[in-house]
């Protein structure tokens, strides 16, 4: 059996959705793959969606947020330069933790969506791998903090490792890489009732959200 290691962005639920739909997707199509998530932030939302023997959700702190300034919509510059910093001396270690546990883990794919050191990871170890986004984060910071992070530059270093690049409708300006290819929008597929699902969504909505059940 081969196993794919995904690792899933913490920032946002977006991330996490579409690969959601992927990775259902993907086993639908190879029932004999095993395929282990690795997040941090969307770690519930991925538990829940992915109830399948095949998958594993393990809890991997993969990247940070962008801290906006308390009451406002406006980025927090040195709050984010800070946190930044802090991630990035970890960068090594990040690495040859997940090396490790991805060659006893006998790994043989890596896909991300969109963490950048994975990408080392499976360059370390000699597989392929597989980027899907519409942005990568080495152009965030770099427009938060230009020319500040020297995190940015290894950043963009390491999405260059990956073996392909799918990329999602509404991107930015990306930079080469060994090969790309367009993909359309990912979305899960609806797996309750519309009526519950409005049901649900009306209680979000209205604040009753303890009401609202586990959504697969």
């Amino acid at each position: 059996m081969h196993t794919i290691c995904y690792y899933v962005s913490d920032y946002g639920a977006g991330h996490a959705t579409r690969s959601i739909a992927l990775i259902r997707a993907i086993l639908s199509s190879y029932p004999s793959l095993r395929i282990i998530v690795k997040s941090e932030g969307p770690f519930a939302l991925l538990s829940r969606s992915l109830c399948d023997p095949r998958v594993s959700v393990m809890r991997c702190r993969n990247d940070i947020s962008v801290p906006l300034i308390p009451s406002t919509e406006a980025v927090d510059v040195d709050a984010t330069e800070n946190l930044l910093r802090e991630w990035h001396e970890t960068w090594d270690s990040y690495i040859a933790r997940e090396v490790k546990f991805c060659r006893e883990e006998g790994v043989s794919l890596i896909l991300s969506d969109i963490a950048p050191q994975p990408f080392l990871v499976a360059d370390e170890l000699g597989i392929p791998s597989i980027a899907f986004s519409n942005f990568f984060w080495d152009a965030i910071y770099e427009h938060i903090l230009p020319g500040r992070s020297r995190c940015v530059s290894d950043m963009r270093s390491a999405y260059s490792r990956a073996s392909l690049v799918c990329i999602l409708p509404f991107h930015i300006p990306m930079p080469a890489f060994k090969m790309s290819k367009s993909v359309s929008l990912m979305s899960r597929a609806i797996t309750v009732p519309r009526q519950q699902a409005r049901t649900w969504n009306f209680l979000w909505m209205t604040g009753s959200c303890f009401l609202i059940p586990a959504v697969r």
